[in-house]
């Protein structure tokens, strides 16, 4: 019934030549520049934030100002040159200030999508759960213990993994430990025993290869035309603009504004 009220914000936000993202209630908006043009992307965002609003107030939603966040995306060298005047961004009677990280569906993303504090979230949830199986490891036996790892830590290392993909070993690296400390608990292996029989045994892929795997199964559905149509079309989409920019190496921040409407 929600998405009745605010379907035609797509063409309301295309018009102001900003991208989008729409998610139940949350709205979030995204713009792509270059340095010399960040003050016009502002203005940009400003004005299209105005105009979200304005319509839900007419059909009685309100935009939180509240949970609405503003951040740009881009290297460290890109980042330091946007001044100091455009990192805050007005929305209705509030000025919102510039954020090094938001959490999108779960996901944390930091200014220079390093996403070390995404895989540091989920490295210490899944540290944390790993210890409260433990006190009970000897009365539930390796299966139940099997089943629970799986549905509480090893949930957490699938979700969205495929974001990961070709970040630096290091950054990956916690992710593994954390996985080896979930196959040392089911398995009561030793600290100082390997873990690799152990892993073979679960027939756990290595979190690196697992990336690999989901990321080759979802292009297999893509190209088979298996899978959501709108993931396809993403795709050809993406390739396009990847062919119109292929001579554009300049370095493009892009900034973004979460927008949370309710009743």
């Amino acid at each position: 019934m929600f998405i009745s009220y605010t379907e035609d914000l797509a063409n309301l936000i295309s018009s102001h030549q900003l991208k989008y993202h729409e998610f139940a209630d949350d709205t979030q908006l995204v713009g792509r520049t270059e340095i010399p043009k960040v003050p016009s992307t502002i203005d940009s965002l400003q004005r299209c934030t105005a105009d979200v609003g304005d319509r839900c107030a007419s059909r009685r939603l309100k935009l939180n100002e509240d949970k609405t966040e503003f951040m740009w995306c881009g290297s460290r060298a890109s980042l330091k040159k946007i001044s100091s005047n455009d990192l805050s961004l007005r929305v209705g009677n509030d000025v919102i200030t510039s954020v090094n990280a938001v959490c999108d569906l779960g996901v944390t993303l930091d200014s220079e999508l390093t996403m070390q504090r995404h895989v540091n979230k989920v490295v210490s949830a899944c540290f944390y759960h790993n210890r409260r199986l433990k006190q009970i490891r000897r009365l539930i036996g390796p299966e139940v213990t099997a089943t629970l790892v799986s549905a509480i830590v090893l949930s957490k290392l699938d979700y969205c993994n495929a974001i990961l993909a070709a970040l630096p070993k290091s950054t990956i690296a916690p992710l593994q430990r954390a996985q080896n400390a979930a196959a040392r608990l089911i398995g009561l292996v030793a600290p100082r025993d390997h873990v690799t029989s152990m892993l073979q045994q679960l027939h756990w892929l290595p979190v690196q290869y697992h990336i690999t795997y989901k990321l080759c199964l979802l292009m297999h559905l893509i190209h088979t035309s298996l899978t959501q149509h709108r993931l396809i079309l993403l795709t050809l989409s993406h390739k396009q603009a990847m062919s119109h920019n292929e001579h554009d190496f300049g370095p493009a921040p892009v900034s973004a504004t979460s927008n949370h409407a309710h009743d």
